[in-house]
């Protein structure tokens, strides 16, 4: 045994070992992705809540037309989670100006015309989703002189949901946008418009667009009227 130290030899990675270790991060990455993706997490990551101090801008009226006064229900979802909404009567007020502040620019406005505590449950969940129509012909406090918003914490992801040809729709406290931006985008839909690929534009889907052209505002001003 000898007292000399033994020298290491320094192993210079080759291109094809490089791009082996990329892919492999890679493939590591997406099951993670994939794991929080199943497992809810993402939720938390991707969504967040919309500070009730958010004031959208009021946008300047396109329409030349007399105002109209759109009366809506809303609904205060509580039960088993991830259901529960913590919105309080000031973050509803806020959602709902924000909303019409939107929609100003067609000339129709959101008035609150009650807001209502709902619990569900699991079985009233499943039929929510299922049949529609069917839950909300067992809701007492339903409207039917007014478009029906239920508020929950958390919709599997989404934003929010419309239930056409029952004038209700769904809007979640966590977004991928603001919720008052989900609420008009839903308002559109039970107003008769449909999805658009242009961005700027309110009824994109998952953006922050909010712009409306002079025949969406004509198509939706028609339909608030019959409401």
């Amino acid at each position: 045994m000898t007292g000399d130290k033994e020298e290491l030899e320094y192993y210079e990675p080759t291109l094809k070992d490089k791009i082996f270790r990329i892919i492999k991060a890679l493939v590591a990455l997406a099951v993670l992705m994939g794991f929080l993706y199943i497992s809810g997490i993402y939720q938390y990551l991707l969504l967040h809540k919309t500070s009730s101090d958010m004031e959208q801008k009021k946008l300047a009226d396109l329409s030349d037309a007399e105002t109209i006064i759109v009366p809506l229900s809303i609904f205060v979802v509580s039960g088993e989670n991830p259901w529960t909404t913590q919105r309080e009567k000031k973050d509803i007020e806020n959602l709902v100006q924000n909303a019409s502040n939107i929609w100003a620019q067609a000339n129709v406005k959101f008035e609150i015309k009650k807001i209502t505590g709902i619990e569900l449950n699991n079985e009233k969940q499943e039929i929510f989703f299922n049949d529609p129509g069917l839950f909300i012909k067992n809701v007492e406090e339903y409207d039917l002189d007014s478009i029906n918003v239920f508020l929950t914490k958390l919709l599997g992801g989404l934003n929010g949901i419309a239930f056409l040809g029952t004038k209700s729709l769904i809007v979640a406290e966590y977004t991928s946008s603001y919720d008052f931006r989900v609420l008009a985008h839903e308002i559109g839909h039970i107003l008769g418009l449909g999805h658009t690929q242009n961005k700027t534009r309110l009824m994109s889907q998952g953006s922050t667009g909010n712009k409306l052209t002079a025949e969406e505002i004509l198509t939706a001003r028609e339909k608030a009227k019959e409401i």
